[in-house]
């Protein structure tokens, strides 16, 4: 799955991705192994690991202001729990901008 990803994002016409995830998925390469491809694929992206279990409001507001200032078309989450739910608010201030296509 993780391999098909940079084909994907091509397909819907994405040029840079947020990469969210958190500070312990980087230092143990769990966050390399999807960049790695991604690096192969020439995909540009930017990697936001500050995401946390139950985020205050400001962490949240800085994910927001992140993906804000990345100028990212899309949003890739990469762990469990924290990593996934954290994309929502950032989502939610984007998808007034672009919405990608529909997936087939």
């Amino acid at each position: 799955m993780v391999g098909e990803t940079p084909r994907g994002l091509a397909q819907r016409g994405i040029t840079k991705a947020l990469v969210v995830t958190d500070k312990v998925l980087v230092a143990n390469g769990v966050a390399g192994r999807v960049t790695g491809r991604f690096d192969a694929a020439g995909v540009v992206y930017t990697v936001y690991d500050a995401v946390m279990p139950n985020p205050s409001i400001e962490a949240v507001q800085a994910g927001v202001a992140a993906f804000a200032s990345s100028g990212a078309d899309c949003l890739i989450a990469i762990g469990g729990g924290s990593p996934g739910p954290r994309t929502r608010p950032c989502r939610s201030s984007r998808s007034r901008r672009r919405r990608a296509p529909p997936r087939r």
